[in-house]
């Protein structure tokens, strides 16, 4: 796929393939994926806080590395 093809819903539908840690729970089906831009090829996904244990949030961005 190409960068020109790139769009926050395939973003989105990929990230439903990163499991929350210690869970069999994707992070989107939880709500955690916020705003989803793409710029010229780059991505950037905002990740909810909606948990305060700061290492379920550290290994999400570990998982969606």
């Amino acid at each position: 796929m190409s960068d020109q093809n790139l769009t926050p819903e395939i973003v989105l539908d990929t990230l439903r393939n990163v499991i929350v840690p210690g869970t069999s729970v994707d992070i989107v089906k939880i709500n955690l994926v916020g705003d989803i831009t793409v710029d010229d090829g780059n991505v950037t996904v905002v990740i909810k806080r909606t948990s305060e244990k700061d290492e379920t949030i550290q290994g999400v961005i570990q998982a969606a590395g």
